[in-house]
């Protein structure tokens, strides 16, 4: 009798930090998703990441680029969640144009939400490095949207998987793209 109590715990435990650990993964996937389809310019793919409203927008400014623009590597290096339904994703990216020839460094930030079971990617705008063609300006500061960031120990996220750190800051993570095989 005294075992159907904790058994339930157990199990009630075990199936809450599956739900973490699936929206991370969740999230993670729809990133490397998008950020791998961009590098190997599979903009189809790519757009699949994009809210319905946006995509043909994306799209037409993508094909201009396409022609000209490399990216050759990304990393993510930093994940959080603002909420149950969003994340911000910092995005390290190394790339060129054809026509110049330079090896640039750009680092991107990424707003992500979740719509129904997906992530979809909301904003991306530079931080820090090179003016990348394709990735917008950081935003002025009275443009910038007041956010709530989640406290630490709350139950939208535990820290597991480098999602978020204490007192809203970013964690580093680890995480690089890979070729297509």
């Amino acid at each position: 009798m005294t075992r159907t109590p904790i058994l339930l715990s157990v199990i009630l435990a075990t199936a809450c930090g599956g739900s973490e650990a699936t929206r991370s993964q969740n999230v993670m996937r729809s990133v490397r998703g998008y950020n791998d389809a961009m590098r190997w310019q599979r903009l189809p793919s790519a757009a699949g990441f994009i809210s319905v409203v946006e995509r043909e927008e994306f799209l037409d400014e993508q094909e201009s680029l396409v022609e000209n623009l490399r990216i050759d590597d990304y990393e993510i290096t930093r994940m959080r969640y603002l909420s149950k339904n969003r994340a911000l994703v910092q995005v390290r990216f190394t790339w060129h144009m054809d026509n110049v020839g330079v090896v640039e460094t750009t680092t991107t930030k990424q707003s992500w939400e979740r719509h129904g079971k997906s992530w979809l990617l909301a904003e991306e705008h530079r931080v820090r490095g090179e003016s990348m063609p394709g990735v917008a300006e950081k935003p002025d500061e009275g443009e910038l949207e007041e956010i709530e960031t989640i406290p630490p120990g709350s139950e939208e996220g535990d820290g597991e998987d480098g999602e978020d750190a204490e007192d809203g800051e970013m964690r580093q993570i680890v995480g690089d793209s890979e070729e297509p095989t």
